[in-house]
């Protein structure tokens, strides 16, 4: 089985188990499936990139983007840009695809980020940590996929979500199906950029929702293909390789355009570019919702707690019993050798005793 076809199991695994939690929960709820969004981006030929959102969930009160991994992880630190698969093959970490996604999800639907939440489902990963670096963002495995999404949809807010949501996504998923084989190019031209592009440390230089703006013209800058020299074999000889370069070239001739020093390694230094969220005024922490599995999981650790403490107190009233058994026995000891000397002896006057 092929990774595509391993992801397709997998996210028709999920798919099952999102339903069940639906049915045990006796809520409204609308499933969407690989819904295919654009935005704008540096890595796009045109200025626009897509992303694929494998399963979105829409209730009353919050809608939640479901990442779906199928495959064994060698190395798979929360923090880290990449994770190693048991092939040594280096792929994206989840957690920072899938917070792409939301990113991209709100921005693009005008969806407040704390109605949103994040899942990231690793079906081959043994017990991971549930929550992560990102406020609103839970990691399961298959073995705890159904209680987390049964204790997520149980949870209300005070607001509800927009009424024309659902309208606006399914629009996005039918339309989906015509974009999948265009949204695969890309995705593989953009990895190609980012591949080329990094620096010595291993960083990316941009993320995948920057975008930067040509000093010349005032048009959009994005990467373009070109062939380059390649001194790295010994012989010279012209490779792909990739530039940052002005939207107006056609239309203008605009000639900006800036070539990544591979010497260097430190990427392009003189790019400005504006995140997406200095764009939409995301700045500071997201504001974390507080949901009944979070409930549910500080009542497990105050439940561990206090069986650590009374299993602790049980420890040391085992050992005081101990302690007052040992007493007894010598006490118990004493009074036998008080009795032996009192028999060799016989009272005669106050405090005299005469030997027998």
């Amino acid at each position: 089985m092929n990774n595509i076809e391993k992801g397709i199991v997998g996210e028709q695994e999920v798919i099952n188990i999102i339903k069940k939690a639906i049915k045990l929960n006796q809520i409204q709820a609308r499933i969407y499936n690989n819904v295919i969004l654009e935005f704008p981006s540096m890595y796009g030929d045109n200025g626009y990139l897509t992303t694929e959102l494998d399963h979105i969930i829409v209730t009353d009160y919050f809608v939640y983007i479901i990442e779906t991994k199928n495959e064994h992880y060698m190395k798979c630190s929360y923090k880290d840009e990449q994770w190693k698969l048991m092939s040594n093959e280096e792929v994206s970490n989840p957690l920072i695809q899938n917070r792409l996604h939301k990113n991209i999800f709100c921005s693009e639907l005008g969806v407040d980020r704390k109605k949103v939440m994040t899942i990231e489902c690793l079906l081959k990963c043994d017990d991971m940590q549930l929550t992560t670096q990102y406020p609103n963002d839970y990691v399961c495995t298959r073995k705890n996929l159904l209680n987390v999404l049964c204790l997520l949809l149980r949870t209300k807010y005070n607001e509800k979500v927009d009424s024309n949501l659902n309208i606006k996504i399914k629009k996005y998923e039918d339309n989906s199906k015509n974009k999948a084989d265009k949204h695969k190019e890309m995705l593989k031209t953009t990895e190609k950029i980012e591949k080329w592009t990094k620096t010595h440390e291993g960083h990316y230089n941009f993320t995948r929702t920057d975008i930067s703006i040509c000093p010349k013209c005032g048009a959009r800058l994005v990467f373009r293909p070109y062939k380059g020299k390649d001194y790295s074999r010994g012989n010279v000889r012209k490779t792909q390789q990739y530039l940052i370069g002005c939207l107006n070239f056609a239309k203008e001739s605009c000639d900006f355009h800036k070539c990544y020093s591979k010497k260097r390694g430190t990427g392009f230094d003189e790019i400005i570019v504006t995140s997406l969220e200095h764009r939409l005024g995301w700045i500071g922490l997201e504001e974390k919702v507080e949901t009944i599995l979070d409930q549910y999981e500080r009542q497990k650790i105050i439940i561990a707690k206090l069986r650590e403490n009374t299993e602790s107190q049980n420890t040391i009233i085992e050992k005081q019993k101990l302690e007052i058994s040992n007493l007894n026995k010598k006490n118990n000891e004493a009074c036998e050798i008080i009795k032996k000397i009192q028999n060799q002896f016989t009272h005669f006057l106050g405090p005299f005793y005469l030997k027998k």
